[in-house]
């Protein structure tokens, strides 16, 4: 089951064929690339179709249920968590029934082993034991699924069958672009094919340019997949609005469609040229159409406050980071916020650095933001570099849907994973200085729609 604006890509049919036979035959697998590859959507994807007889699909139906249990790596895991979650999805087969335990598969789902691999507190040193053939034998053998966007130590990769998705190449964008566009209307997308096509051709060449000219200075992975998927998306449905409302088609309304769609996604950034010029990413990606279509018009400004409420009313949007000074940033967002109408929250973090150590803190924290999830209003984050981590699940919205609710996936304290529900008019907005940006890493960028104030 695959829901409109996700291709089939050769990522994603790769990462599922890998995991649906690891799973199926209880190996441990590890999937690492870079943010935006279909790491986790090929799991999502492989859990909501294999739920044995309950299963849509005729195949699945005969296969086992897979039986997920969850963990969210963050910078605050440790081993003792890691061992909760083998000794849980071990007691959870041990319970069913001798008849029934070969229709069913108990599953590990780590989530951001990076993170955890880089955690003080060296949690994944467990992983070797619980993954060799004497403790995960007979009853207790679980199916092990890792995740990361970082290389793993080769010892714990060893241990399993371990896939790097490797980067795309130029047509991979351009069939993915295509195949997103398809997802929403096929003969559209047929009939426009150059113009999904473009899309991929020149976020293509945008990704060539930051690989020579800023492999060296950390802005090289700013932007990636998923800013391409979004803007994809973005044009996809603008153009079907269009078509639905039956406005004319023109050259001139495609340019505007694309323009709208690289400035929800591409921004957020600027790169220095030499000591005293700058081009921002705008007019680097605009300039890149530009060469297919000269009268695409490129210029540095762009209306920073209508892309900002466009994403605020678009709940179908990434959340949104806002980098700006943090001393004035809530004054320069308070009256744009104001005139959506929107009820909004603000959450300052501590300014005490033994605070951002203290788990206990920590989880005060995402205790609130739980409340904020589930009143639907809007969330603004100033300060909370250390709880961050804890919340990519819900960055992600790669919600878990039950009941035709959207739950999200929180690592409370060291071994606790906990499903929140995410009210469907929730939104989320992260404040990060403008100074600090450099330094964010880009598995956290990459998760939302950026734009400089």
């Amino acid at each position: 089951q695959i829901d409109k604006g996700i291709a089939k890509n050769k990522a994603l049919l790769d990462n599922i064929f890998a995991l649906f036979v690891s799973i199926c035959n209880k190996a441990p697998v590890f999937i690492v690339g870079k943010p935006g590859c279909s790491k986790s959507l090929s799991v999502q994807l492989i859990i909501k179709s294999m739920r044995g007889y309950l299963s849509n699909n005729s195949l699945f139906k005969d296969l086992p249920k897979v039986i997920v249990n969850s963990y969210q790596g963050s910078m605050g895991s440790t081993s003792e968590g890691v061992e909760n979650v083998f000794k849980k999805a071990r007691k959870v087969i041990q319970e069913i029934n001798k008849e029934e335990r070969d229709n069913n598969i108990s599953m590990i789902y780590f989530d951001e082993m990076g993170l955890a691999e880089y955690s003080p507190n060296n949690p994944l040193k467990v992983i070797h034991a619980e993954l060799e053939y004497d403790q995960n034998e007979g009853d207790k053998k679980v199916a092990f699924v890792g995740i990361s966007n970082y290389e793993l130590d080769a010892s714990k990769m060893n241990r399993g069958l371990f896939i790097s998705i490797p980067d795309p190449d130029e047509d991979d964008m351009k069939n993915t672009a295509l195949t997103i566009g398809r997802s929403y209307n096929e003969r559209l997308a047929d009939y426009y094919r150059l113009f999904f096509e473009n899309l991929g051709k020149i976020y293509f060449e945008y990704k060539q340019y930051l690989k020579e000219m800023h492999c060296l200075d950390g802005k090289e992975d700013f932007h990636g997949n998923r800013d391409f998927y979004h803007l994809v998306k973005n044009a996809g449905i603008n153009l079907s609005k269009k078509i639905n409302n039956n406005e004319v088609i023109n050259e001139e309304a495609l340019r505007n469609i694309i323009l709208d769609a690289i400035e929800r996604n591409f921004s957020g950034i600027e790169f220095r040229i030499n000591e005293h010029e700058k081009i921002t990413s705008l007019e680097v990606i605009k300039s890149k159409y530009n060469q297919i279509d000269p009268n695409f018009y490129v210029c540095r400004e762009y209306n920073v406050t209508q892309r900002i409420k466009d994403n605020i009313f678009d709940l179908n949007s990434r959340y949104l980071l806002i980098i700006a000074n943090q001393s004035i940033s809530t004054y320069l967002l308070s009256p744009i916020l104001s005139e959506t109408n929107k009820k909004y929250s603000l959450l300052f973090g501590s300014e005490f650095e033994e605070d951002h150590k203290s788990e206990e803190y920590i989880s005060k924290i995402l205790n609130k933001v739980q409340l904020y999830m589930e009143q639907g209003n809007i969330l603004i984050l100033n300060n909370l570099e250390s709880v961050y981590p804890n919340l990519y699940d819900l960055f992600n919205q790669n919600f878990t849907v039950i009941g035709n609710k959207n739950y999200s996936r929180l690592a409370v304290g060291s071994s606790t994973n906990t499903f929140a529900y995410v009210n469907k008019n929730f939104r989320c907005i992260v404040n990060d200085e403008i100074n600090n940006i450099d330094n964010e890493e880009p598995p956290f960028l990459n998760r939302f729609e950026k734009h400089i104030l």
